[in-house]
């Protein structure tokens, strides 16, 4: 298994972004639940208020005797007072028993309308209580859960931010700082070159004293910048095992927190995923419940 603290350490910007993208998905996922529970909130708000239209109009219509008359007239052909001929070649009905068919028909139609109010009150009871349940178990846990996350997490990538910049930084440093001590180094060693052979060209007669003084000049000098350099090497040095020791022991178990926080907010993210799953399936379970639906 990978882990961060040794297989990942000189990968922290692309660690925190991973880190960042996960937390915005759970943000996301956040903003789908709330966006769900509002939706279920509203089709519950609509449906209750077409449904209260309907049985209005329902009570309307029936203290004006209109379903009555109807049936009377369309259904049985008896309008209270008039037989209407009939193409049956049967008896018509008397108005005794047309009053009584109609009055079955009404109170079917009655019954029939008990039902469904029956029903819609569970529909919309099952709605609200799945938008008030989706808010209070994912929504809010989700928020609270998100904020603390964030701001633990800001914490420990800067944390970890400073050690590692403090780690590229002095490892940087110690680079040049040992690049320019064995430059000069080498430097001062061709000048050692040069004296010698500018010393026997001298004794031949090919160059001037001040030529050879010259060139002892330039070596002095390089000879003092190596001191100088290796001075700053040695610092360097030092510099980058006190960062070194830093990354051991503050760097790297910081980055095992942070594996760890990340580990915890993927399981949370999939416990979450499969809570939702469960009560969408819930939700259509209940309202397929021909019992509690009343048809049954």
């Amino acid at each position: 298994m990978l882990t961060f603290d040794e297989h990942m350490w000189d990968h922290l910007p692309e660690i925190q972004q991973h880190s960042q993208q996960g937390s915005k998905l759970l943000r996301e996922f956040s903003t789908f639940c709330k966006s769900y529970s509002s939706a279920l909130t509203k089709f519950g708000v609509d449906v209750h208020k077409a449904h209260d239209q309907f049985q209005r109009h329902i009570s309307s219509t029936s203290k004006k005797g209109a379903i009555s008359s109807l049936v009377d007239h369309n259904y049985f052909g008896y309008s209270g007072k008039n037989k209407k001929e009939k193409s049956t070649g049967k008896d018509d009905p008397s108005p005794r028993e047309a009053e009584d068919e109609g009055q079955q028909a009404s109170h079917a139609m009655s019954t029939a309308n008990e039902v469904m109010k029956k029903a819609m009150s569970y529909i919309l009871h099952q709605v609200g209580e799945k938008a008030a349940l989706i808010t209070g178990d994912l929504v809010e846990p989700l928020e609270l859960y998100i904020n603390h996350h964030e701001q633990t997490s800001q914490q420990q990538f800067e944390q970890a931010r400073h050690f590692f910049h403090e780690y590229y930084e002095k490892h940087t440093k110690h680079k040049e700082c040992k690049k320019q001590y064995m430059n000069l180094g080498h430097e001062s060693e061709q000048l050692e070159i040069e004296i010698e052979k500018a010393l026997l060209s001298q004794q031949q007669g090919d160059v001037t004293v001040e030529k050879v003084q010259e060139v002892m000049n330039k070596s002095l000098q390089t000879k003092y910048k190596v001191q100088v350099a290796l001075k700053n090497y040695k610092e360097s040095i030092e510099e980058l095992n006190q960062a070194q020791f830093d990354m051991e022991n503050e760097y790297k178990p910081i980055l095992q927190q942070i594996q760890q926080y990340e580990e915890s907010r993927i399981n949370f993210t999939k416990y979450n995923y499969d809570k939702f799953l469960k009560h969408a399936q819930g939700l259509g379970a209940s309202l397929q419940d021909q019992e509690s639906l009343g048809l049954k």
